[in-house]
């Protein structure tokens, strides 16, 4: 749970100057949505990772859980380290 926010941002950084669209201009209509498609799924998980709220309710789905009681899929014993 616990991470280090400079190292979260200076990584998502990197990977977006690797793929940002702006770079993709003059590539083929693939390349442009691949790095459409990257580009805004780095946002997203930036935005959960950075947020302790978000970061946890990932967490607990990764374990089928979610964070409201329901299950998230299936059922699974959350070991006590991420609790």
């Amino acid at each position: 749970f616990d991470l280090d926010h400079a190292t979260l941002e200076r990584s998502f950084k990197t990977l977006q100057r690797a793929v940002h669209p702006d770079l993709f201009g003059a590539k083929s209509s693939r390349e442009r949505a691949y790095s459409q498609d990257v580009s805004s799924k780095l946002n997203v998980a930036y935005n959960v990772l950075r947020n302790p709220a978000t970061r946890a309710q990932y967490l607990l789905q990764l374990y089928g859980l979610d964070p409201v009681g329901e299950t998230a899929g299936h059922s699974a014993s959350v070991p006590p380290e991420v609790l």
